[in-house]
């Protein structure tokens, strides 16, 4: 019975400790949200989600800079892909007329083409490995807090919108460290976590 009670109390320690830094959270939140928003009398909590986080490169300046160069490359990546579907149509083209000199221009530039690709893969890998020393470096100690939170308000146009935001909070539940907001910051994010499971695109 004993035994049974003091597992009870821990639970409800746990639950209390839990309620009490949600609502600090969402106090967090509601003053930050004050502060960047174009409507906030229009604002309308909805719901609030904690997940404790344990892997420090969500909340290091250095990761977030680094996960921002990947998608970069990412995009130039994409781009440069764009270039050789296009570089290959061309080079079908200069095959049937028989232009030699077309034929090595075009196949120069797919050279340089793919030299620009295996240089940007080379560095996300790289950027990678800075990622996951970051973390590993810190240990895997609780950092602190995901909170997902929902809300309603006004966009520019006067029109109620639904948003669902993100944000890494301190363990104290005093600071907002990183805000998602846009499917930038969601790139990111998605970025370092593909570090940390050495992940690739």
């Amino acid at each position: 019975m004993k035994r049974i009670l003091y597992l009870l109390a821990i639970i409800l320690a746990l639950f209390s400790c839990h309620k009490s830094n949600e609502s600090k959270i969402n106090a967090l939140i509601k003053s930050d949200l004050s502060e960047v928003m174009h409507d906030f009398n229009s604002y309308e909590p909805i719901s609030t989600d904690l997940d404790s986080v344990f892997d420090a490169a969500f909340f290091d300046e250095n990761a977030w800079s680094l996960s921002e160069k990947i998608v970069e490359n990412n995009e130039m990546l994409e781009s440069i892909e764009s270039d050789i579907e296009r570089l290959r149509f061309d080079l079908d083209m200069a095959g049937v007329s028989r232009n030699r000199q077309r034929i090595k221009e075009l196949t120069d530039r797919g050279d340089r083409l793919l030299s620009d690709m295996k240089s940007k893969i080379d560095e996300n890998k790289d950027l990678r490995d800075s990622i996951r020393s970051i973390n590993d470096l810190a240990g895997h100690d609780f950092v602190g807090y995901l909170c997902n939170h929902k809300f309603r308000c006004n966009n520019g146009m006067g029109n109620k919108i639904l948003v669902d935001a993100g944000f890494f909070i301190d363990a104290e539940c005093t600071k907002i460290m990183y805000r998602i907001f846009d499917d930038e910051d969601e790139k990111q994010v998605a970025q370092i976590a593909a570090s940390l499971n050495k992940m690739e695109d």
